[in-house]
């Protein structure tokens, strides 16, 4: 079945989507209002991969992906999602970008289902007296290779660094180096000198 698009200004948004990703996958395309841009290439499968985009977003998925079921809202001017290639995800996974930030994921990455990544708490936690915004959105960084077991939560301001490992059901924040295992909540290093293999 081929992808469905829904958009609201075709001539106004910039699409690029590989002939195989529109042919062969069940995914579904919405774009609203004008600014947009969506880049998919070849996938490495068919996939039923959902992507909204309004308000100025841009996301780009790089070759050679396994999207199965992942969701990816893109929904303000500035919010950019970036997908290296040969990264997949199993199962039902979200990634959200609500505010101006960047998610930028590197290549080879693994997600197992139920995972979720999010640059903003979308709803402001404000200072009763200052008025100040407490939870502004963040960039979120994840190195190449990176492996996130099932249910793992990635939030705003997170730098994961290049080979390491989230375990299941985590809590990510913060900034970890290279070759790191993290497990918890929040998410802490359990073990150094690590790497993995699919």
């Amino acid at each position: 079945m081929p992808v469905q698009l829904d958009i609201e200004f075709p001539d106004d948004n910039q699409i690029t989507l590989s002939p195989r990703f529109l042919e062969e996958s069940d995914a579904v395309v919405t774009i609203r209002g004008r600014g947009n841009r969506l880049h998919v290439e070849t996938p490495f499968a068919p996939n039923a991969a959902k992507f909204i985009l309004s308000g100025g977003a841009a996301v780009i998925v790089g070759a050679d992906t396994n999207l199965n079921q992942l969701v990816v809202t893109a929904s303000a001017e500035g919010a950019v999602v970036e997908i290296g290639a040969w990264c997949s995800f199993n199962g039902c996974s979200q990634i959200t970008a609500h505010e101006r930030a960047t998610i930028r994921i590197g290549a080879f990455c693994l997600f197992g289902p139920g995972c979720r990544i999010a640059s903003s708490d979308v709803h402001k936690v404000l200072d009763v007296v200052t008025r100040e915004r407490l939870n502004p959105a963040g960039d979120i960084t994840i190195g190449d290779h990176v492996w996130a077991a099932g249910g793992a939560t990635i939030l705003r301001n997170a730098v994961i660094g290049r080979d390491s490992v989230i375990g299941a059901g985590s809590l990510v924040r913060g900034t970890f180096p290279t070759n790191v295992s993290l497990a918890g909540v929040p998410a802490r290093v359990v073990r150094t000198g690590v790497t993995w293999e699919f």
